[in-house]
């Protein structure tokens, strides 16, 4: 039963981030804190998968290189363990500056993961921002920020050309459907009203 790790920058849309297995090395992820610091949060799983742990390190020297990160650090806080079942939830700030919802989960056998149609994740967009209205640009960013939440550096462009034509594609089937409408904007930009159920 691996440990398992979901983001939400939507509130209450959770989106599958990664798993650890018993024998995989800790997983990290950044967290930037008000002050301008920054610390790690750290989890593994117990190699009998008895259990789940997250820790916090404040003080680390880490290195990110491909897939990995190399971390040194003088010593680590413990901010959970987690049992069967367990969950744990957190508000991080990437580097990025996205700020998302952490939840880390030592799963339950066979528990499966509900994936989210990205149409769930874009209407999920303006709950979240209390906003009945927003621009393509608004949409675009809350995409790419979804997909690169803890990476290093920012997006190639490649990636946002394909993320932009998949959004306009997507945009378009729920302008089609009736789910939101669309206008021009004063800058020009396309501008994307949800229509509420009466």
């Amino acid at each position: 039963m691996p440990l398992r790790v979901d983001l939400s920058i939507i509130k209450d849309e959770w989106v599958p981030f990664g798993e650890v297995k018993p024998n995989d090395p800790p997983g990290s992820m950044s967290n930037n804190l008000p002050n301008g610091g920054r610390e790690l949060i750290i989890f593994s799983c117990a190699r009998d998968d008895s259990h789940s742990k997250v820790e916090r390190s404040p003080e680390n020297l880490d290195l990110v290189k491909g897939p990995g990160r190399t971390i040194w650090n003088t010593h680590t806080e413990l901010i959970a363990t987690l049992r069967d079942g367990e969950s744990h939830e957190m508000e991080i700030h990437t580097d990025r500056g996205v700020r998302s919802q952490l939840r880390i989960t030592h799963t339950k056998a066979m528990e499966q993961v509900r994936v989210l149609h990205p149409k769930e994740v874009l209407l999920g967009a303006f709950e979240y921002l209390q906003r009945d209205t927003l621009f393509f640009s608004d949409l675009l960013t809350i995409t790419v920020a979804s997909v690169w939440v803890n990476k290093e550096g920012k997006p190639p462009s490649d990636l946002i050309d394909r993320m932009q034509s998949a959004l306009k594609r997507i945009l378009e089937q729920m302008v089609a459907e009736g789910t939101l409408t669309v206008s021009n904007g004063s800058s020009g930009q396309k501008a994307y009203t949800r229509r509420r159920k009466s």
